[in-house]
């Protein structure tokens, strides 16, 4: 029994896991695009 719990808790902090990283690398993204249109004045021009 404790394996088995062990095993379902590991499962579920993996996709944790997985979900932050998701939300890091659009982060990421918006960050990057957030530059680029700060940098060619599309956002203040």
């Amino acid at each position: 029994m404790r394996v088995a719990h062990i095993e379902t808790q590991s499962v579920k902090i993996n996709q944790a896991i997985t979900i932050q990283q998701q939300q890091i690398d659009k982060l990421k993204e918006y960050k990057a695009k957030l530059i680029n249109s700060a940098v060619t004045d599309k956002i203040f021009g």
